[in-house]
């Protein structure tokens, strides 16, 4: 008989990338966004993220260092990427995307957002086709192999995503889970 702890090793076998995407503009939400990330329940070392955000007059270096410690507390994987925010937003979604090259799974989250708790591990336990593009909400985990062949063509994640989904959409490839 197996172990419970056994089958949730096994279910956490996935590594995911999530990206946070700070606001160039003023107001930012995102310790919010960052409140509901330390929430995530789903192993430390099979998650990396990045907190991207925008260097400027308005947005202290000191209050992104102390969100990437936060992170760091209990996610060990955390990176802080730092902008000038007259940087090219395609140079930034690369560079951010790029320090997730080994994850299974990529989640872009914006500054207003808040993730699941849950997500990673109902992914992780559904063990659909690597070509899925999975939803929970209004959360979308892109598949590495999708992110890969469609990436160049497209040269911004948010674009390459909208095309995913509409053609996943077309094709009924989308999985939604709750």
């Amino acid at each position: 008989m197996k172990s419970q702890q056994k089958d949730d090793q096994q279910d956490d076998k996935l590594l995911f990338g999530l990206v946070l995407f700070d606001t160039k503009e003023k107001k930012s939400k995102i310790e919010k966004a960052i409140q509901s990330i330390l929430k995530i329940d789903y192993p430390a070392d099979k998650l990396k993220i990045i907190i991207c955000s925008y260097l400027s007059e308005d947005k202290k270096l000191d209050h992104y260092v102390n969100y990437a410690n936060i992170l760091l507390s209990k996610f060990r994987h955390t990176r802080l990427l730092l902008n000038h925010k007259l940087e090219k937003d395609d140079e930034v979604d690369y560079n951010a995307f790029m320090l997730c090259k080994y994850a299974d799974y990529f989640v872009k989250m914006n500054h207003d957002e808040e993730i699941s708790s849950n997500i990673f591990k109902n992914i992780s336990k559904a063990n659909f086709s690597k070509d899925s593009i999975i939803k929970q909400g209004e959360t979308i985990a892109l598949p590495k192999n999708l992110v890969s062949k469609n990436y160049l063509d497209f040269n911004d994640y948010d674009r390459m995503s909208k095309h995913l989904l509409k053609e996943a959409d077309k094709n009924n490839s989308i999985k939604n889970i709750t």
